[in-house]
């Protein structure tokens, strides 16, 4: 359901929760996503939200048809947001400066990735990436945790500024 408040628009929680035939959204003015919102629609394949802001926990986890994700303007999104979206292949969050944990686990399909700003990478945020080849992100210190565990793909990574390695972040990272 949609709700007006404050004079923005917001998706409240679960609102579209396993609605399994839906493939399009497509909301102008929404600029918060509540948690699970638009979970387990398998069919989902495109989004339209120019004016977000915000995702939450699990907003799209488990959208399996989901190629991309783009989002100009979003500066928050919450842990594992995105996380089991198998068909995703492409992310563009330019102004997006911290990845929380697990927001992209277990995409096996991600290839490619556009963050312009971010500082701040969270533990599993891209745990279980198969396909992901290419990392470059010169503005993190600290690579947690199971980070990108399990990304069999990986042969270029770029931290010019990482001072810590948290265990098994890079672990099973071999074709």
């Amino acid at each position: 359901e949609l709700y007006e408040e404050n004079d923005y628009c917001r998706i409240y929680e679960y609102a579209f929760y396993t609605c399994r035939n839906l493939e399009e959204v497509s909301f102008p003015s929404v600029i918060r996503i509540g948690s699970g919102a638009f979970a387990s629609c398998s069919k989902l394949t495109s989004l339209s939200f120019p004016a977000l802001r915000h995702i939450g926990e699990q907003a799209f986890a488990q959208c399996t048809a989901l190629p991309e994700v783009s989002f100009e303007n979003i500066s928050d999104i919450s842990s594992y947001a995105f996380a089991q979206c198998n068909a995703l292949t492409e992310v563009y969050l330019p102004s997006l400066s911290y990845i929380n944990e697990g927001l992209f686990s277990n995409c096996i399909n991600l290839m490619s990735l556009t963050f312009s700003t971010v500082n701040f990478v969270g533990p599993r945020a891209f745990y279980g990436c198969y396909a992901l080849s290419e990392l470059n992100f010169p503005n993190i210190e600290n690579i947690f945790e199971y980070t990108f565990y399990n990304c069999k793909a990986i042969q270029q990574v770029n931290f010019p500024n990482v001072i810590s390695i948290g265990s098994y972040a890079f672990a099973s990272c071999s074709q």
